[in-house]
């Protein structure tokens, strides 16, 4: 049986290769947005979350369903690697937007 890593077990980086951590994949950063949709979207939860309960859920989520070979991640390394993606995301979700309209 395999065992869920903990969030104290995780390097603390935001990309790049810091004291051996690995980099982030594209893998990883496409679980990464996985995550944060699965945990910002989940009904019983929503937006009433705390900020640092919230990215341990993200944490939790990405961590079980990362990548094989994939590094552990803490919430706080996802919440900083998240604060570099969301502006590409935001854009790309404001053109899917804008093409739905046009359509």
């Amino acid at each position: 049986m395999e065992t869920i890593p903990k969030e104290e077990d995780a390097e603390e980086v935001v990309g790049g290769v810091v004291g051996g951590a690995k980099k982030w994949s594209v893998e990883e950063g496409k679980q990464l947005i996985r995550a944060w949709i699965n945990i910002g979207t989940y009904a019983v939860v929503g937006s009433d979350q705390k900020k640092i309960s919230f990215w341990k859920r993200v944490a939790s989520n990405f961590n079980e369903h990362s990548p094989r070979g994939a590094s552990i991640r803490s919430s706080k390394t996802l919440n900083g690697r998240w604060n570099l993606c969301s502006p590409l995301v935001n854009k790309w979700v404001g053109i899917l937007l804008e093409l739905e309209h046009t359509n």
